[in-house]
């Protein structure tokens, strides 16, 4: 079970063309599968409990009369839905599309986005941050910066984080968004009593500010 569905964001869609289905438990189960609720939504509405409705729906899966929808399906809903205002029904596709496609940072801002607009302000905020971490892994610092800049005023960052936008900036030599990002890192670690990470970000911040001003003068 744990291979067929690993994060209860899968969504499923039924495919067999039984004129009618079982009258029990795994019937009502076989119906609210819509193509457009996730497991865990399965799990709210199934009468029994979260292992019964995952192992039929490993059932189903193994008969064919269900199928995972791919990553191109979810992402073309969300957008339907997005279109058409429905903002939770969007974040759950891409919430799918998301973990099919787990490198794909863009997928992961769209979520962000999606999240934001129904009112799921912690989500939202955690998928804004995987996508950051993973435009960062990539070395794609104009990225993180582009996302940084539209997160610092929304919400606070861990420090992990800040300095990850810190440092993305003075490669892209934005000295005056580095600092800005320096000084809440800064203050975090004082906060902690970290005051050896202090320093160190102050002499990080100091050597941007006289290389910026190097290059003000040539």
């Amino acid at each position: 079970i744990q291979k067929r569905i690993t994060t209860f964001d899968e969504v499923f869609k039924r495919i067999d063309v039984m004129e009618a289905g079982p009258t029990d438990a795994s019937g009502l189960l076989l119906d609210m599968v819509n193509g457009a609720r996730p497991v865990k939504d399965l799990f709210k509405s199934y009468p029994g409990s979260r292992f019964e409705c995952a192992k039929k729906l490993c059932e189903f899966l193994d008969k064919g009369f269900i199928r995972a929808l791919t990553a191109e399906e979810c992402h073309a809903l969300a957008r339907e839905q997005s279109e058409a205002r429905q903002f939770a029904q969007a974040a759950a596709y891409l919430q799918f599309t998301a973990q099919l496609s787990p490198e794909d940072a863009s997928l992961f801002e769209e979520l962000g986005e999606a999240l934001s607009s129904a009112y799921q302000d912690g989500a939202s905020k955690a998928a804004f941050l995987n996508a950051l971490r993973i435009h960062y892994e990539k070395e794609d610092f104009q990225s993180v910066a582009t996302l940084g800049e539209k997160l610092l005023p929304r919400m606070s960052l861990e420090d992990g984080d800040l300095e990850k936008l810190f440092f993305s900036f003075v490669r892209l030599q934005n000295f005056k968004r580095a600092a800005s990002a320096g000084n809440q890192l800064v203050a975090s670690h004082q906060r902690k009593g970290q005051f050896e990470e202090a320093a160190i970000i102050m002499e990080a911040i100091a050597a941007a500010g006289y290389e910026g001003k190097v290059k003000l003068a040539l």
